[in-house]
């Protein structure tokens, strides 16, 4: 099997069509096709079944394509070896969501830059559930999520640390002064809340659903630091970490609420494919944040 065919056939796979593939692959539509129509010929048999204007895997095209993503790993991984044999190097993509970003990155970015300058690091910030389905597709290498304990059977999980939450809001707002706050008390407050698909707003609203709470406004906004000054400016409560929060928190313009409702365990989580071959660029990633994170 030609390697360029199998990462064409993942490419398809991964994309949803041969128009979006050849378009990634940067190939004409003739290249992609006809790369598919050897791949098939070669092995006998039809990979993809045409449904109106979808395709979908045949059953022969499902094995091929669990073996195809640890043959082109196992490529990768050679040509690694073989061009780089003192140490890491390549592409390293890592998605993080904002609130780890600010405040946990940085520092550890810098490190692994400076130990490994020879590693071209890409960050990418989006949600958590974002992140998870770009490690299935292959478009991220690694992702640290912030979430429940994750039990994803495709992904393997190491919990990094703990992640308080809060709900926050500024010193004059009423509820900043009262004595406990349970989920009632939130019934007809205007809420700030991150966009739509973060784990953690998910988990909030989880919440409201279960206590049939109806909040007066959600305001959606998709920053952390809008978010805060928001917040800050009394337009409502939010719920973010405390991590997140801590200068506002010591500064005193923004407060914890005593909060009595039900617990968010939520854990700063690194996640990878399970099938993802582990480049000594990945290696070293994933081993210094266990160094610094754990």
């Amino acid at each position: 099997m030609n390697l360029h065919h199998l990462k064409t056939f993942v490419t398809i796979v991964h994309t949803g069509s041969f128009t979006a593939a050849a378009e990634q692959l940067d190939y004409a539509q003739s290249t992609v096709t006809g790369q598919i129509q050897a791949l098939e010929e070669s092995l006998e048999t039809r990979l993809f079944e045409r449904i109106g204007r979808q395709i979908n895997l045949t059953a022969s095209g499902k094995i091929l394509y669990r073996h195809a993503q640890a043959i082109l790993n196992m490529a990768k991984q050679a040509e690694a070896e073989v061009k780089n044999p003192t140490g890491p190097s390549g592409q390293l993509f890592i998605g993080a969501p904002e609130s780890l970003s600010a405040e946990i990155l940085p520092a550890l970015v810098k490190e692994y830059c400076l130990t490994y300058p020879q590693v071209d690091l890409q960050l990418r910030f989006d949600t958590c559930q974002n992140f998870r389905n770009a490690l299935r597709k292959g478009t991220l290498d690694i992702a640290l999520i912030l979430d429940e304990p994750l039990k994803d059977q495709d992904l393997v999980i190491h919990t990094l640390f703990p992640e308080p939450m809060s709900l926050l809001a500024a010193p004059e707002h009423p509820l900043s002064q009262a004595e406990s706050v349970v989920p009632q008390d939130l019934s007809g407050q205007a809420l700030l809340l991150t966009e739509p698909g973060c784990s953690y707003r998910l988990l909030f609203e989880g919440m409201l659903r279960q206590y049939q709470i109806k909040p007066h406004s959600l305001l959606e906004i998709s920053s952390v630091e809008v978010l805060r000054q928001f917040a800050i400016q009394g337009l409502g409560i939010t719920f973010l970490s405390q991590r997140a929060v801590a200068r506002e928190l010591a500064a005193g313009s923004l407060v914890s609420l005593k909060w009595l409702g039900p617990t968010f365990n939520i854990n700063a989580q690194l996640a990878y494919h399970r099938d993802k071959w582990l480049s000594p660029a990945m290696q070293a990633f994933i081993a210094l944040c266990h160094q610094r994170l754990t």
